[in-house]
């Protein structure tokens, strides 16, 4: 089993609509502690303060692919043989309700209003962690080394500039073109017999949002095949859960008392606190047992009852089946960057 656990609470001057949030530090950081204690064999927390009581770095785009890269070299290093991966990231984000697409802002990202429209579309997915590169990335992972061309590929890095038609476009279309043919020889000659198996995977966008104009792929032929086209193929390689559906609103949560009293009076995500009780109530669930208590969600004192968005719940039979955390596991390691 193996994590990456992101709290993205800090944000660069000019953007002064994205107040601080803590809750985000504070939920990566009980998350990553929960799935050590539960067995995970290794992960990596990305917040956005250096070391306790330090502040000042903020949480950049670079910083999540290196560490989604740098997960995958450790499954290498470790000669993984069955690995699962779960990534959670909470911060505040742009979501599109009429597509499910979700822009989560990185620390560093100064985002203006005009690239929350159809036009400006470009150079959000370009500036922002949008869901489809975390969940490009867990689809594409595999253990071995033949496939270290996907260390390299993310689809906001073929994305043309719509406000400049010609401008990238021969780029994004060799870059397809080497993808689609990289793809069309993997099905003709299969999987390397030494490696290669897919990745099973759980990724939760616990995530604050507001709404950037609506069906923003409109006016983006280009990014929305590439949009549509993916969202069919990762239906069944995992499971993935939004705290609401991209485009709308949801807040953090004070911290249940079973899950931690001394924390009293601060807050976290839904999504942190829906994990931490279904492996607390099941330390090794299967990906099916955990779907179930994902979907069931939870009600606290203070509000209404509640439980998270999934775009599908169908997935295989064979990944049903895995355990998120194997009974057996030892107690792993992250490191906190």
């Amino acid at each position: 089993m193996y994590f990456l656990s992101i709290g993205i609470g800090e944000y660069v001057k000019g953007n002064d609509d994205l107040i601080e949030l803590r809750s985000a530090e504070i939920s990566a950081q009980m998350v990553a502690e929960e799935l050590i204690a539960s067995g995970a064999s290794y992960g990596i927390v990305l917040t956005s303060r250096l070391s306790e009581g330090k502040s000042g770095h903020v949480v950049t785009r670079e910083d999540i692919i290196n560490a989604l890269i740098d997960i995958k070299k450790r499954m290498r290093a470790d000669n993984a043989q069955s690995p699962r991966l779960l990534v959670y990231i909470m911060g505040h984000a742009y979501g599109d309700p009429q597509f499910d697409i979700l822009f989560v802002q990185p620390g560093d990202a100064v985002v203006n209003p005009r690239e929350r429209s159809q036009l400006g579309v470009s150079a959000l997915v370009q500036k922002t962690i949008w869901n489809g590169d975390i969940l490009s990335a867990a689809v594409n992972y595999r253990t071995h080394d033949s496939m270290r061309y996907m260390d390299d590929f993310l689809p906001s890095q073929i994305m043309p500039d719509l406000t400049r038609p010609l401008s990238g476009l021969e780029t994004a279309m060799r870059a397809q073109e080497l993808m689609q043919r990289e793809e069309q020889s993997r099905e003709q000659i299969g999987f390397p017999p030494e490696g290669n198996p897919p990745v099973p995977f759980v990724i939760l966008f616990d995530n604050c949002y507001a709404t950037i104009e609506q069906d923003i792929v409109v006016d983006a032929a280009f990014f929305s095949g590439i949009v549509r086209g993916m969202w069919d193929d990762i239906v069944s390689d995992g499971l993935v859960f939004y705290a609401a559906k991209p485009g709308t609103l949801t807040t953090d949560i004070p911290i249940p008392k079973f899950l931690s009293p001394t924390q009293e009076g601060q807050s976290m995500g839904r999504l942190g606190a829906l994990l931490i009780k279904a492996l607390r109530e099941n330390s090794a669930p299967s990906f099916a047992q955990l779907r179930s208590a994902m979907e069931e969600g939870f009600q606290p004192d203070w509000e209404a009852p509640w439980k998270p968005y999934s775009r599908s719940s169908t997935i295989s039979g064979d990944v049903a089946a895995v355990q998120l955390l194997p009974e057996k596991a030892g107690i792993g390691e992250f490191d906190r960057r």
